[in-house]
């Protein structure tokens, strides 16, 4: 059945490739691929056997331009710099079609209803085997861009986001007087009078789950409201997403993730992993050498910004002088106090629809913790929470009419067991 279906597919796109609507080869399979991997993604919608055919097709006409990508992981492909690399030229999958995209989408669709029938003819379950009705996709796809483009508008500005964050009063105040500077240069270029070239590449320093992607995020959009960026995402990643498999392919991948980044930030955690103690590690040094390059060619609508450990950090940017001259602008993340741990894990409570009033019992937990050698701050709130929060619902599941309250009302008891559980794991 599966070569049934993949006979069927590759007569249809060799149809669109030559087909009237005179679009260019490589437009057909980004449009086919943005399309589908939007619809994919959305859990709204479409059930999880539609959702499967909609990345079935999206995964076919990704072999159609890289048949070297045999990941069928949608969160893998998402990752994936080669792939993001090839979509950039097109518009952000949220944005309007053209109406002769449009066209050919309605129409590739239509010939699409006969596959998504054989496709499910291929589902074991006889519950599975209801046909697709892919008639009004389009219209569902403009009502996903339309509630995209609402919560756009409705975000939340990147100033009040940083305002509102748990903590790091210090790394706030360096982030304004860094917006402040940027500012007053604007304000000096448009009168006309002299001003300084930025650098705004940043090394953040600290321990794991002390905020650093989260105000790395926040800055990128900052940077874009200031006019220093053109989109102003983020683009995470770290050693592996940088450095290739073989010998040779470092700098295509490199330049690949820093072509996703440009218009943003590329945030690289661990950066310090790229220098090797190892002498014979060359795809490190690759990737520095790159990526210093690529600064340079792009410095007017791209920020990198580099993070880690402290110490391993310092030995990172000793290791070229490249490095030095572009990251000089430090800072330091430190750890949360019990007390920012209490708070953080309270607005998890408040974000998910709990409430405890029992901070001397969370106050011993994050005592004990904090005295741990690979102490992960927030991560550790987090993954207390989680605990927290199954050891409450294993209690409540007994209970034969659980009221609201019990449904919400996190419990000295549960905070015991909790605390006694991590405890044991020491």
């Amino acid at each position: 059945m599966k070569n049934k279906i993949d006979a069927l597919h590759a007569l249809i796109f060799d149809y669109f490739a030559n087909n009237k609507f005179s679009i260019e080869h490589n437009k057909i399979t980004n449009l086919t691929m943005l399309f589908f991997l939007r619809l994919a993604k959305e859990d709204e919608f479409f059930s999880k056997k539609e959702k499967e055919f909609f990345l079935y097709i999206f995964n076919k006409s990704l072999d159609e331009k890289f048949l070297s990508i045999k990941n069928n992981d949608l969160d893998g492909l998402l990752s994936n710099p080669l792939f993001i690399s090839t979509l950039i030229e097109q518009d952000n999958s949220d944005s309007e079609l053209a109406e002769s995209d449009l066209n050919f989408l309605n129409s590739i669709i239509d010939h699409y209803q006969e596959l998504g029938n054989l496709f499910v003819q291929s589902f074991t379950e006889p519950n599975d085997k209801k046909p697709f009705v892919l008639k009004g996709l389009i219209d569902k796809w403009q009502i996903l861009v339309t509630s995209s483009s609402k919560k756009s508008k409705s975000s939340i500005p990147p100033m009040q986001q940083l305002k509102e964050l748990i903590g790091l009063s210090t790394i706030k105040n360096e982030i304004q007087d860094l917006i402040n500077l940027l500012t007053i240069q604007n304000k000096r270029k448009e009168k006309g009078l002299p001003s300084i070239e930025i650098n705004m590449h940043l090394v953040f320093t600290g321990n794991p789950g002390t905020g650093k992607t989260t105000v790395a995020r926040i800055i990128a959009e900052i940077y874009k409201d200031l006019g220093c960026l053109s989109k102003g995402h983020l683009v995470e990643t770290d050693r592996s997403g940088l450095v290739a498999e073989y010998l040779g392919q470092t700098a295509i991948k490199t330049k690949e993730l820093i072509h996703e980044a440009l218009g943003g930030v590329l945030f690289i955690d661990e950066a310090y992993s790229l220098v090797s103690s190892n002498q014979n590690d060359s795809y490190g040094k690759e990737a520095i050498e790159t990526l210093l390059k690529l600064m340079e060619d792009y410095r007017n609508d791209l920020v990198v910004i580099v993070a880690g450990y402290n110490n391993e950090m310092h030995t990172f940017l000793n290791s070229n002088p490249g490095l030095l001259s572009r990251f000089n602008k430090f800072i330091h993340f430190e750890d949360y106090s019990i007390e920012e741990l209490i708070d953080i894990l309270k607005l998890m409570f408040n974000k998910n629809g709990y409430s405890s009033d029992s901070d001397k019992l969370f106050y011993t937990h994050f005592f004990e913790v904090k005295k741990k050698k690979n102490f992960a701050n927030a991560r550790e709130v987090r993954n207390y929470f989680e605990k927290l929060i199954q050891i409450h619902a294993s209690r409540i599941i007994s209970l034969e009419h659980p009221t609201d309250l019990d449904l919400v009302t996190i419990c000295d008891k549960d905070i015991l067991n909790t605390n006694q559980f991590f405890l044991d794991k020491k």
